[in-house]
């Protein structure tokens, strides 16, 4: 199925400019409050309840980013995305003006409707790109969702240090208020594709508690306790869940979420080659970090204060911005392939360098640029690989479906890579910080995850190949 004609009356900078906010949105949320937790310990008196800030949010973004991609997919995406947009709006003002935690937490549960952001845009990008420009739009999509996380580290720090942490919904509040006005303005309406028969709304049902039961037995399973009850039965019954979802919906006449996307080689390598950036890459923001913000006294660490650690983290995000648009630029040029074995090698350096290396700032700094700038590049290139071969009324969910792979990969990775630095720690002045040891495992099993990912990207189909979906894509667009 070819791509719809675009219209020429389409006015492209002005539309990007409207989406590219509502990406800012979406990644500002994300990263805002990494940088606050310590602060917000410190006040609230909770770990627990200072996670579950993070955690809430990441449970909803995760259900948010296939079922409302598939939406926009069917409604039309400007409708949806106007939509999450609200939501992001109503959560960022119920944790501003709330009293207590518990609804901070609720306000941050309601934001995290903006994982239904990214996905959404890539289907407005490739429904009314030119089609030759269209890889390099999704790339800047993907290198402002890099720089949006810059800022919301800076800013998180800068509140919580010189203000009130919970100020920094303010900024939250305001920029999907501003986006809302861009995309009424500047995105054209678009239409849905009509669905034969009754929407699938079981599909989603089923979707959303697994996925979240996933991610929630693997976020709390260090405070539960990883043989628990709790802990066992939650993954169990999720596993069970996502079992029993994939099986209704390869079987569904018009499923919600086609699973039979995965079917195709480019797509599934792609969703692979995201979940070993989850799993590995992503993880610089826990390590590097850490290890910044790590006392020097305690073996290890270059002993930075929090902003201090923040400020010095934005090169990396200005790399990982100037990724992106290099991953369009390389993928129209030669293939998004030859972009993801590039961005996966690039990764591998850098972890080899902060392995040599990981106790002067030039080196940790230089590791964190190269990682960051890799991270850059396979988000651009990935999004670009599975719009190159996903039906393109299924665009926003196919992409949405790359995004809750990596965000469970990230949930996975975050808690393995905190297993990793407890298992090996030294005391000073009476708190507990990781060994050299510890570090260099974390270091070691980052680099492999992202050598695997090297192999993902060169088993993926060459440019020249056959690029047809596979039959059974094939089928369900004859369906749809």
């Amino acid at each position: 199925m070819s791509q719809r004609p675009v219209d020429a009356s389409v006015r492209i900078v002005p539309m990007m400019c409207a989406l590219l906010l509502a990406d800012i949105t979406s990644t500002l949320e994300v990263s805002m409050l990494y940088s606050a937790l310590p602060t917000i310990v410190r006040e609230t008196g909770s770990i627990s309840g200072a996670g579950w800030l993070i955690t809430a949010y990441l449970l909803v973004q995760a259900g948010a980013a296939a079922i409302g991609g598939r939406l926009g997919d069917i409604f039309g995406r400007r409708k949806v995305l106007i939509g999450a947009l609200i939501l992001c709006a109503f959560g960022s003002a119920t944790s501003a003006f709330a009293s207590n935690l518990n609804w901070i937490i609720v306000g941050r549960a309601i934001q995290g409707a903006s994982g239904a952001i990214l996905p959404l845009c890539y289907g407005l990008v490739r429904e009314n790109a030119p089609s030759d420009r269209s890889p390099f739009w999704v790339s800047v999509m993907s290198g402002a969702y890099a720089l949006g996380g810059a800022f919301g580290f800076i800013s998180g720090a800068a509140f919580s240090q010189y203000g009130h942490w919970q100020q920094v919904f303010y900024v939250t509040l305001i920029l999907p208020m501003l986006a809302i006005a861009g995309v009424l303005l500047f995105v054209p309406k678009t239409v849905g594709r009509s669905v034969a028969g009754e929407i699938d709304l079981l599909g989603g049902v089923l979707f959303v508690p697994a996925v979240t039961g996933i991610l929630l037995a693997v976020s709390l399973g260090p405070t539960w306790g990883w043989t628990s009850p709790a802990t066992s039965g939650t993954l169990a019954a999720s596993v069970l869940c996502l079992i029993g979802w994939a099986v209704y919906e390869s079987r569904h006449r018009t499923p919600l979420i086609d699973v039979r996307l995965l079917g195709n080689r480019q797509i599934a390598l792609s969703n692979g080659i995201y979940f070993c950036a989850g799993l590995g890459a992503v993880q610089i923001v826990l390590v590097l970090m850490m290890l910044m913000q790590q006392p020097s006294a305690a073996g290890v660490g270059l002993g930075l204060s929090a902003v201090t650690a923040a400020l010095w983290k934005l090169p990396g995000n200005l790399c990982s911005g100037a990724g992106g648009p290099l991953a369009g630029v390389i993928t129209k040029r030669l293939s998004g392939r030859v972009a993801a074995i590039f961005g996966a090698a690039v990764q591998v350096v850098a972890w080899l360098l902060v392995i040599v290396d990981h106790r002067s700032m030039a080196s940790v700094i230089a590791a964190m640029m190269l990682s960051s700038f890799s991270s850059g590049v396979l988000l651009g290139a990935v999004p670009n690989l599975i719009l190159e071969v996903a039906p393109p009324h299924r665009s926003s969910e196919a992409t949405g479906i790359s995004s809750v792979t990596r965000a469970i990969a990230t949930a996975i990775g975050t808690q393995l890579m905190t297993s990793v630095l407890a298992s090996s720690s030294v005391v000073l002045d009476g708190h507990r910080y990781p060994s050299e040891g510890s570090y260099l495992l974390a270091f070691w099993l980052i680099t492999g995850v992202s050598s695997v990912a090297i192999l993902l990207a060169i088993a993926l189909p060459r440019r020249g190949m056959p690029r047809n979906v596979t039959t059974a894509v094939r089928a369900a667009q004859q369906r749809s």
